[in-house]
C-alpha cells in the first residue's frame, strides 16, 4: 500500500466559449457605458455623453424617467429600403455643413426609444415623455 492510494485523478478543461457576435459586444459595450453614467452612444462614438439627471436606468426599460423614444432629436433616417432611428442632435431640421455629429451610416450609432436620455434630452412637443 502507498502512503496516498489515490486513483488517478483528471479534470476536464471547460469548453471554449464562442465569440461573441458583433451585436452581442455593442450590446456589452452599451451596458458598460451606461452602468458608467454615460449614454449608451458613447460607446460607439467615443464622445463624452452623459445621462439626463431624470433618465430612466438602462437595465429597466419599463421603469420611469426620460428615454430617447420620447426626444426630438431621435428621427427615422431613411437608408435605401429601410429607415434606421439615429440622433439627430443639434438640429434634427437642418443638417449641418459637416453633418450631424451623431450619426455614421451603421448600426453603432442607431438609438433605441427605450435608451435612458443624455443630458441634451428636449421632450417631442406632440409626444413629450411620462
Amino acid at each position: 500500500m502507498d502512503l496516498f492510494d489515490l486513483a488517478p485523478f483528471y479534470v476536464q478543461p471547460p469548453a471554449p466559449l464562442e465569440p461573441l457576435t458583433t451585436g452581442e459586444r455593442r450590446r456589452q459595450r452599451h451596458a458598460e457605458a451606461a452602468a458608467g453614467g454615460f449614454h449608451p452612444l458613447y460607446a460607439a462614438l467615443g464622445l463624452v455623453l452623459r445621462l439626463h439627471p431624470d433618465a430612466g436606468p438602462y437595465a429597466y426599460p419599463a421603469a420611469p424617467g426620460l428615454r430617447c423614444g420620447g426626444c426630438r432629436f431621435r428621427r427615422l433616417v431613411s437608408g435605401g429600403a429601410r429607415t434606421y432611428p439615429k440622433c439627430l442632435w443639434p438640429d434634427p431640421e437642418v443638417r449641418p455643413a459637416r453633418g450631424w455629429p451623431r450619426l455614421t451610416h451603421g448600426p453603432g450609432t442607431d438609438i433605441r426609444a427605450s435608451w435612458p436620455a443624455c443630458v441634451h434630452h428636449e421632450p417631442t412637443p406632440e409626444r413629450g415623455d411620462p
